[in-house]
């Protein structure tokens, strides 16, 4: 199953911590930590079919995190209704699931999710940081907090 999530502002925080990925799940992300995402690849996201996304995955995410690997908690936030509406107009794939929306956090989908490739076409930006180093410090520190799944 490919879950693609999208349609919906996105960001981390950290007070929300950072989960592990579920043995026989990947992550994709397709913009470097910190960093807005296009609203054309977010759009583009939502209409790509399983065979198109497991292309996309092989050769455009930036980064691929899979079982066991620890990353951000990113949330989603709400979108303008009018993205949300095109986005969600519906894939045609059977095995395509569009997710998006305020207020879920990756730990949230990944639990609902499990086996399956999470491709996160929504913004990865660091909300309220402390400062732009925020997520490298966390890391580097070893000050993980992990969120329950």
């Amino acid at each position: 199953m490919e879950v693609v999530v999208g349609g919906c502002h996105g960001g981390w925080r950290p007070e929300d911590g950072f989960v592990k990925v579920p043995s026989g799940t990947h992550v994709y992300l397709y913009a470097e930590p910190g960093v807005p995402q296009p609203t054309s690849v977010d759009a583009a996201g939502a209409q790509l079919s399983e065979a198109e996304l497991h292309d996309w995955a092989a050769t455009s995410s930036m980064f691929t995190f899979e079982g066991g690997d620890v990353i951000p908690d990113y949330a989603t936030e709400d979108h303008d209704p009018l993205i949300r509406e095109r986005y969600f107009e519906g894939n045609p794939d059977p095995n395509v699931v569009l997710v998006g929306g305020g207020g879920m956090l990756l730990s949230e989908i990944l639990a609902q999710s499990q086996g399956s490739n999470i491709h996160w076409f929504s913004c990865q930006s660091f909300v309220s940081a402390p400062d732009p180093d925020a997520y490298e410090q966390a890391v580097a520190s070893g000050d993980v907090k992990l969120a329950n799944m």
